[in-house]
């Protein structure tokens, strides 16, 4: 019997993403695409990309790691991903305060996956995380958050 793939409409009701269960790993499968952020939506224009682009739209260059199921091999299309993953360093395929301004939350998800993994934050998250734009950014979209009292530290796992 085949796996079954069942919609997930309440996660990113404006992506065409299925979710496979292979024994008891969940695996999220996409195609390629490519977005544009209009000012004032969280939520992109999507197209269809090619992996470099796809890669570099990513919040993190650990998340712009791809499996070639054709290869067996992985795929690094910014050059950085395998280097940051080995370092233990969470770094963004694009500018940092670019990436942050089109999506605040991604800031957010930097961190939680610095603490989570034991990562260093780049210094160039770090710079982007004190610039009072994405700060403001950010507390329109978390109701309550404070960024000085969060962003100060040295080092991101004792941010929490």
């Amino acid at each position: 019997m085949l796996p079954s793939i069942q919609a997930n409409p309440d996660q990113s009701k404006h992506l065409e993403t299925a979710t496979v269960k292979v024994g008891r790993l969940e695996v999220d499968i996409t195609n390629l695409r490519t977005e544009t952020y209009n000012s004032g939506s969280r939520i992109p224009e999507v197209r269809v990309g090619t992996a470099q682009e796809d890669a570099l739209r990513r919040d993190l260059t650990i998340n712009a790691l791809f499996y070639n199921l054709m290869t067996a091999k992985v795929e690094d299309c910014t050059g950085m991903g395998w280097p940051d993953l080995q370092r233990g360093l969470c770094r963004t395929p694009l500018p940092a305060r670019e990436t942050f301004l089109d999506d605040p939350l991604r800031l957010l998800r930097a961190v939680r996956f610095a603490v989570r993994f034991g990562f260093d934050l780049d210094a160039s998250i770090l710079a982007a995380a004190r610039e009072p734009a994405l700060r403001d950014a950010l507390a329109k979209k978390v109701c309550g958050f404070d960024a000085p009292c969060f962003l100060p530290l040295k080092h991101p796992p004792r941010y929490i």
